[in-house]
């Protein structure tokens, strides 16, 4: 009997835990999927601007886009067929010496939605996790953090980048498929 109660108690809390959760299935509250129309409108109604000659069929670029109250520098959006399927937002800290802080604070942000991360850093040497020069690490290639969340086949993906920017990145890993499938179909034909 105690065995039943501590089985089912069990999955009444990873029931609730896992219901907690935000599934990744959207960016900015547009669903993957969506159309370039679709997309456009419901980042405008945000304030972002679309950036019509940087723009393709294939590739949304904004600017004047935040997350929260994180201003992105960048903001871009992958379409497949008329569907958006990747989402990328790119943040700079104000000030060099803060991106490790800013980076861990948007993972802590992040992890409020969707869970837990799993974390990935790693440093070649003469570099070290904890020995002062991370950030240094990174701007010269040696470092790089990495954290990801993962929902059935879809993704968030963070990671500094060794030009001081931090990148978010939100992908439906269904169309992800196809788009690379895609991709490589016309590389073949190239050939």
């Amino acid at each position: 009997m105690k065995k039943i109660l501590l089985i089912t108690l069990l999955f009444i809390t990873a029931k609730t835990n896992a219901q907690t959760l935000k599934p990744i299935d959207s960016f900015l509250g547009i669903k993957f999927g969506s159309s370039y129309a679709t997309v456009s409108a419901a980042v405008k109604a945000k304030g972002g601007i679309l950036d019509a000659p940087a723009s393709t069929p294939t590739l949304m670029v904004f600017n004047n886009v935040s997350l929260g109250s994180r201003k992105s520098d960048y903001f871009f959006v992958r379409l497949i067929d008329d569907k958006a399927y990747t989402a990328y937002f790119i943040f700079k800290p104000e000030l060099e010496p803060q991106l490790l802080d800013y980076y861990n604070s948007l993972i802590t942000d992040v992890s409020e939605f969707y869970g837990k991360s799993v974390p990935v850093k790693n440093f070649k040497q003469p570099y070290e996790e904890g020995d002062g020069f991370e950030v240094q690490a990174i701007k010269t290639g040696n470092a790089e953090y990495v954290n990801f969340w993962t929902y059935e086949k879809n993704r968030i993906y963070a990671t500094t980048k060794n030009d001081g920017t931090i990148a978010l990145m939100y992908t439906d890993g269904n169309l992800s498929e196809i788009a690379e499938a895609k991709k490589k179909e016309k590389e073949k034909a190239e050939f």
